[in-house]
């Protein structure tokens, strides 16, 4: 009997501590809008794993840290969002607080039996009928042997119209630049070729049905496919060979300006919320902007931003990547009490390694010291360049001046420079600009934004 007692008594906090298994979900009120989590919990050999989505903003499958549970509590860390959620359960709910940077946020989760998300379509998808023609596209990159496929637009008055090739922002992204749930390049084809002019997008390297490697390309590579793309239109018959441009949006825009300096006779470009610094200074001040509107305490500010000028230091400095994670790690060990209790909380190790690993890379040392002025100084063509003024993430008043007084120092009087009010860095209506914003915004490019772009470009090619 007492053996019997004894194994009931082992089996009781086992049956509580599985009560956190399965998928709970809930909202986080963020500027008066709502963000949906969810968080799917797992239980093996004892042992708590998790991971989790955030479906409006197209993040699924974010891996966790650490889940720890204790009798009705449990705390899960998500290491690479700087945020842990810690709550208690209490009569089937999980009653909790989501905390990131500082920031804390009430967030009450619930079980649910299907936690599956449905397609997010939003208003300005692209629907049928189309009048234009769309065909499937690909061209070659000769010296990496790797083929590109996209989508090609082309409206009726073709071959004769304009065509602007669209290169998508950091990140691997598919033809349709797509971004919590955002499908913002298949809504600027269709206003474009709705307008005259016809569009080609692609998949990027290594994504959707494009060959090659994402991870280990650089910008100078991103932009031997757009040269690739233009020659391989030129000879396609499908359109006027001497009306080609380009449009690039964020680093896309570095890369429409080094393939515009590169070849010299491009009709036109259109710059969307594109460096017009070098990248490290674009980096540092996105960084040291989040700290300053985050809700840490002023000492805590004034910590986080002297490590970061001395992380992009290193970055600019170092010159191997042996050397480069030696004074990262250095850095981050001598500085590891200074920092926010939500990355104390991952451990000075895990935190290092996840630094590392975003930081030591051919892409981000390639970025960091390229300084798109050299480029722009030898453009002569008609430009546009566009920024919000709540961009985040590319400062407008930054990068939109250093664009516009490069091209005029060197004699380009063919310049339009608009920061357009209340636009993120997706050029949605915003609130705030933040990224946690950009799912929970239905509108995905601004009318006004895209009207400006298709009147330029038509109003350039037909003076």
């Amino acid at each position: 009997m007492l053996k019997k007692i004894f194994s009931l008594l082992l089996l009781l906090p086992l049956c509580a501590f599985g009560q956190f298994q399965g998928d709970w979900t809930g909202d986080l009120s963020v500027q008066g809008a709502k963000l949906k989590l969810v968080f799917h919990i797992s239980l093996n050999n004892g042992q708590y794993s998790s991971t989790m989505d955030s479906p409006q903003q197209g993040a699924m499958g974010i891996p966790t840290t650490k889940t720890e549970v204790s009798n009705k509590e449990i705390i899960i860390t998500i290491g690479s969002l700087n945020a842990t959620y810690k709550g208690t359960l209490e009569e089937g709910e999980i009653l909790g607080m989501f905390t990131q940077n500082g920031l804390k946020i009430p967030l009450n989760l619930n079980k649910v039996e299907d936690s599956k998300e449905e397609a997010i379509i939003r208003p300005q998808d692209p629907k049928e009928p189309f009048p234009y023609q769309i065909e499937d596209f690909s061209f070659k990159n000769k010296k990496e042997n790797i083929v590109l496929r996209g989508t090609l637009t082309l409206p009726p008055n073709c071959p004769n119209c304009p065509i602007t090739v669209l290169h998508s922002g950091s990140g691997p992204q598919n033809r349709d630049s797509e971004i919590f749930n955002h499908r913002p390049f298949a809504v600027l084809a269709d206003e474009l070729s709705k307008n005259g002019i016809a569009v080609l997008r692609y998949d990027d390297r290594g994504v959707g049905d494009s060959e090659g490697s994402f991870s280990k390309a650089t910008t100078e590579d991103f932009t031997a496919d757009l040269l690739s793309a233009i020659a391989e239109l030129k000879t396609s018959g499908k359109i006027d060979s001497n009306l080609v441009g380009v449009i690039g949006h964020s680093e896309g825009g570095v890369v429409a300006i080094k393939a515009a300096n590169s070849l010299g006779d491009l009709a036109f470009m259109v710059l969307l919320a594109s460096p017009g610094v070098p990248g490290g200074q674009v980096i540092l001040k996105q960084q040291l902007d989040a700290v300053e509107s985050s809700s840490l305490s002023d000492q805590n500010k004034k910590d986080l931003k002297k490590i970061m000028k001395e992380q992009m230091d290193i970055l600019l400095k170092a010159k191997s990547s042996v050397e480069r994670k030696s004074q990262l790690s250095k850095l981050y060990k001598s500085n590891f009490k200074k920092m926010p209790p939500s990355i104390k909380n991952m451990g000075l190790e895990k935190y290092t390694e996840t630094q590392i690993k975003g930081l030591d890379s051919p892409w981000m040392e390639y970025f960091v010291k390229y300084d798109p002025r050299m480029d722009l100084a030898g453009i002569t063509i008609p430009v546009l360049a566009l920024n919000g003024s709540l961009d985040t993430q590319v400062d407008a008043k930054q990068n939109l001046g250093s664009i516009e007084t490069v091209l005029k120092d060197a004699g380009n009087n063919k310049v339009e420079i608009h920061e357009m009010e209340g636009l993120n860095h997706l050029f949605q209506k915003a609130e705030t600009g933040m990224v946690m914003e950009y799912g929970m915004i239905e509108e995905t490019f601004n009318p006004d934004a895209l009207h400006l772009i298709s009147s330029w470009i038509n109003k350039i090619i037909l003076n």
